[in-house]
Formats: C-alpha cells, sequence, structure tokens
C-alpha cells in the first residue's frame, strides 16, 4: 500500500509513464534460502548400519537460487549422497540432500555448509550429531605410577577395564613390553556396556634404576590398542626433613621460617627441588606460603595471622625426578597478649570491622579501638603514658574475608565490649556469618559465631571483665 500511494504522489508531480516503468524496473529480484532441518542427531546406530537423513533446500526469494557448493566437515563417519553443487532452483522449488551416518565412534560430530547466492545466508549450516553403538574401552587409571619399590620386591596396582561404549566388548589380550613390568586379566573377557573388570600390573625390580613401560589391551573396540603408560623407580627415594623455627611464634608479632636444609639422598644425588607447601591452617586465617625459589632449601618470613595451628608440607626432588614422601611440620601460634580477640566471616566483598570499648567507652570515640584510630598504637588507654595497657588493631581487612584482630598487652580493670560493624558501601549485601574468638591470658574463653545482614549495622557481641577474666555474650 505504502509503494503505491508513493507512485500516485509522483503522478500527481507530473511523471510520465517512462518515470513509473523506471521505478519499477529499479526494484531487483533477489534470492533467498530455507534449510530444514538445521540440526540432526541421528540417535544411537550400531556398528556396521547406516541412517540415512534428508536435508530440504528451498528457494524462498523472487529469482533463482543458485547452490555453488556444498562441504561436509567432521569425522568419516558421514556422507553426502547425492551431489547438489551447481544446482539452480527456481521460486518455490526446492531439493532434497541426503546425508548418511555409519558410526566410527561412541560420539561422531560434524556439519554441512550450503554455499549459494541467497542474501539472506550465503552460507548456511546443518549441524550433524550421531552415537555409535560401539564398544568402547576406558581404563582407569589412565597411566601408572609405581613410585619406590625396593630390588627384588614387587608391588600390584589395579586398573579398571571398563566398557563405556553402545555394544558389547570383548578384551582379548593384556600385555606389557617386559620385565620388570608384568600385567594380567582373566582373557578373553567379554564386557556388556557399563561392565567393568580389573587389571594387574606388577612392577617387580631385580635391579637399581627408574623404569618406562607400557601395557597394552587388545580389543573390538575401534581403534588401535590401547596402551597404559606405566612409571617405577627401584632407586631409593630422596628423604625430606623439614622443621620450623621458632616455633611457637607469636601471632602477627614474630615470623617463622621453615627449613628443609637437612633433606638428603641415600644415593647421594643432587636434590633440585624443594617444594614447599601450606596444606592447614585455623579457619578464617589468610596466610599464604613465603614465595620463594623451588630449588632452595627453606622458606623464610612465614607470618601467621590468627592463633592455631598451622601445617607445611615439604617434597624434594632429585636430580633423576624421583620424589620423597611428604614431610609436614606443625607451627603453633599463640597469642602473646593477656587481651586477644580475633574475627573473622565467610562471604568477601563485605567490609566487617572489629570494635573493641575501653570501660565506659562509646562508639567511634577515643573510648573505641577501630579502623579509624587504632593502628600504630595510636590511644592512650588506661594510666597515662603506659603503652602495655593501649589496644592496638594488627590487620584490617576490607575486600576479603578476615582475620582482624585487637589486642591488649595488660589491659586495665573494668569491663570491654567487643562490636562488630557492618562498614556501607559494601558489594556483598547479603546475610555474612561472622565468628569472633576471644584469648584471654592465652587461652581461648569464648567464641560465637552470628549472621549479620543490613548495612551500617553495629552489633554487639561480647563484654569482657578484667581482670576477672570473664565474658559475656551480648
Amino acid at each position: 500500500m505504502r509503494h503505491s500511494l508513493l507512485v500516485a504522489a509522483l503522478c500527481v508531480a507530473g511523471c510520465n509513464d517512462y518515470d513509473i516503468k523506471s521505478i519499477e524496473e529499479d526494484v531487483e529480484p533477489d534470492a533467498r534460502i530455507e534449510v530444514t532441518p538445521v540440526d540432526i542427531s541421528f540417535g544411537g546406530v550400531r556398528s556396521g548400519e547406516t541412517v540415512v537423513e534428508v536435508i530440504e533446500i528451498e528457494s524462498v526469494g523472487t529469482t533463482t537460487l543458485n547452490l555453488r557448493e556444498l562441504d561436509l566437515n567432521g569425522t568419516g563417519a558421514f556422507t553426502l549422497l547425492n551431489e547438489l553443487d551447481g544446482t539452480a532452483l527456481e521460486p518455490g522449488a526446492f531439493a532434497e540432500l541426503e546425508v548418511a551416518y555409519s558410526p566410527l565412534s561412541p560420539e561422531d560430530s560434524g556439519y554441512v555448509t550450503i554455499h549459494s547466492n541467497a542474501l539472506n545466508l550465503p552460507e548456511a549450516v546443518v549441524t550433524l550429531n550421531g552415537g555409535g553403538l560401539l564398544p568402547q574401552l576406558t581404563v582407569d587409571p589412565e597411566e601408572v605410577d609405581f613410585g619406590f619399590v625396593s630390588v627384588n620386591d614387587s608391588h600390584t596396582e589395579i586398573v579398571r577395564l571398563i566398557n563405556s561404549g553402545g555394544e558389547v566388548l570383548e578384551i582379548e589380550l593384556v600385555a606389557t613390553d617386559g620385565a620388570p613390568f608384568d600385567a594380567w586379566a582373566a582373557t578373553p573377557l567379554v564386557l556388556d556396556p557399563g561392565q567393568e573388570a580389573e587389571m594387574e600390573v606388577t612392577f617387580s625390580p631385580t635391579d637399581i634404576g627408574s623404569y618406562l613401560g607400557e601395557a597394552w589391551i587388545s580389543s573390538n573396540a575401534p581403534g588401535p590398542d590401547r596402551i597404559v603408560p606405566l612409571r617405577a623407580t627401584s632407586e631409593e627415594r630422596p628423604v625430606a626433613i623439614c622443621s620450623a623455627t621458632p616455633n611457637p611464634v607469636s601471632v602477627f608479632y614474630q615470623r617463622a621460617n621453615f627449613i628443609g636444609e637437612d633433606s638428603y639422598d641415600p644415593a647421594g644425588l643432587i636434590l633440585t627441588d624443594y617444594d614447599w607447601r601450606l596444606v592447614s591452617r585455623p579457619s578464617g586465617s589468610a596466610a599464604n606460603m613465603p614465595s620463594g625459589q623451588t630449588s632452595r632449601p627453606n622458606r623464610n618470613g612465614f607470618q601467621t595471622d590468627m592463633v592455631g595451628t598451622y601445617i607445611a608440607e615439604l617434597v624434594v626432588t632429585n636430580e633423576l625426578g624421583v620424589s620423597s614422601e611428604p614431610c609436614l611440620v606443625e607451627l603453633d601460634a599463640e597469642p602473646s597478649q593477656d587481651l586477644w580477640v580475633e574475627m573473622y566471616w565467610v562471604h568477601s566483598g563485605d567490609d566487617m570491622d572489629l570494635h573493641l570499648l575501653k570501660p565506659g567507652g562509646q562508639l567511634t570515640t577515643m573510648g573505641d579501638c577501630y579502623y579509624g584510630n587504632c593502628t600504630g598504637r595510636g590511644l592512650d588507654w588506661g594510666q597515662s603514658g603506659v603503652s602495655s595497657d593501649n589496644p592496638t588493631l594488627d590487620i584490617d581487612d576490607i575486600p576479603g574475608t578476615g582475620p582482624e584482630n585487637i589486642n591488649i598487652a595488660s589491659p586495665e580493670t573494668g569491663t570491654f565490649t567487643v562490636y562488630v560493624h557492618d562498614y556501607p558501601g559494601s558489594t556483598y549485601q547479603a546475610s555474612n556469618d561472622v565468628t569472633v574468638n576471644i584469648y584471654l591470658g592465652g587461652v581461648l574463653v569464648w567464641t560465637d559465631t552470628r549472621a549479620i545482614s543490613g548495612e551500617n549495622n553495629y552489633v554487639p557481641f561480647a563484654e569482657i571483665v578484667w581482670p576477672d577474666q570473664i565474658v559475656n555474650g551480648l
């Protein structure tokens, strides 16, 4: 309707027959394509069988659709049964492309690309998927490392043989490439889909050395025989010896050194790698193993951030790549002040702040130890000019989950109050579990975990009565 009105308007303006004909000739016809379906699933097909599906290609434009080229990509399981390259389809006409699937694996995939002069879709793609109901051998583990086995001793590992396919799996033979490795299974094995059996692989060294080998599994599964790499050594492992000094340490104020320099190799080989890891730390701790070159035996400067036990692990490796059993060392961290308050929380992105009020103190004043005034011994509590009764905020964590702590070496007499402030403007604003630990005289006397929600809330946790060393939850 809109085109007719336009022509009429032009005629009113004084157009002649030649002008109208020119407008009609300016409208160029176009070729368009419609392909059905765009995704073909052949489903599960048994080995040796072939399934054929049809792709319908229709010319839905106003001029001839020219099919220039058809490309098939993917595994060799798919085949185009008819050639349509160069086919011309007038408007309204269609052609059928036959695609055959003969499975090669439990999961075959590919796609057909139809190149044409279509303006709407010059490269139409049809995805192809099929599942071969074939036997499929899965091994677990995929390789076997025996580690260290003494000369004239033997060690056996179990490898699971699993039929993960859709047809009966027949395992005809298991073998190795020779001594000191051996493989055994109750062959021939016949496994239905989902069934499994065991293969025993044994290492029996008669000489000192490091060994690499292979176990072979011959079956009716598609592809070559399955190979399981084998690795073992009869050379004595290096020995990792680890310690920590000083031990125990004062939380935050004292750093520890992890020592591995007494590690050795019984055969006199060079130790090339000292792998230190922190494998355990107290709940709420964010402490990490100091960085360092793995060629150096010691890791110095480890800083604790919470009271409790930290466990470090050392594994040493010699020049032949043989590693030791892990050596574990426990490091104890103790509070060095008479009053010690710790806090941590669960979800990061939520800035929780620890507050400790002196006897008679008010929030966010000089009677409140918190991030705004208490770092670097900025408050003078108790007896004027005496530092031992002043509070200190050692750690103020903003983006993480803590910890934070406030401590006093020799508190003044009275009742102290512990608050937690949910600082406003955090990215995480849902409920957050916050834990507070209170140590008095080096002993944990009170702990509690509470859910805090709502921005800018000051939540009272506990009162500490000193020197009675009594804690009352609030």
